[in-house]
């Protein structure tokens, strides 16, 4: 296992890496079969949104978000005698492919209806490019090892870089939104992306 040291930077802008999303609408678009009187259900409206998650418009036929993402902190990780950068917003989750990217991440769960059949599109996305450079961070692999009990205790984090995948010039995540699942909380249908 390698060992990091972590300085912590107080540098804050836009979102400007090419591989970050700054402001996107999504439409979920939501085709019923059966019931016409069915309507979409969004399970966070119960308590207040998620910062920067914007719900516009539910009816019968769509869902419309729109997300703004607001101000990243870049982090620095040393590694090896190599500076990485480790990007992070608040409140945002992160990819989790050991030894790509480590990159901010955002998530919602939708109530639909149960017969529903979910397709997604990006209305808008707007894109800026930074006029810095970063070695981005790779998402390390967690080391764990059982006890006697047969418990998993969490031991640390191992430094994995896909090397091949980092000397590819594809933009990662691919698409700046996905269908990740959908499924069902009880009786209510959901989808998330």
């Amino acid at each position: 296992m390698r060992k990091t040291a972590v300085k912590r930077m107080n540098k804050f802008g836009k979102i400007v890496a090419p591989c970050l999303i700054g402001c996107f609408i999504l439409v979920v678009s939501i085709i019923l079969i059966g019931r016409s009187g069915s309507q979409a259900i969004a399970l966070a409206e119960a308590s207040p949104p998620s910062p920067g998650l914007r719900l516009i418009k539910s009816d019968e036929e769509s869902i419309v978000l729109e997300l703004f993402t607001p101000d990243y902190k870049v982090d620095e990780m040393v590694v090896d005698n190599m500076t990485y950068h480790l990007l992070s917003v608040a409140d945002y989750g992160e990819t989790g492919e050991v030894g790509k990217p480590q990159l901010p991440l955002k998530g919602v769960m939708l109530g639909i209806p149960a017969e529903a059949e979910v397709t997604l599109n990006i209305l808008e996305s707007d894109v800026a490019v930074s006029a810095e450079r970063y070695n981005l961070y790779p998402v390390p692999r967690p080391i764990v090892e059982r006890d006697l009990e047969g418990g998993v205790r969490y031991i640390g984090l191992e430094f994995i870089k896909d090397e091949s995948f980092y000397s590819s010039d594809d933009f990662y995540p691919a698409d700046i939104a996905e269908i990740a699942s959908t499924g069902f909380i009880r009786s209510q249908r959901f989808v998330q992306l």
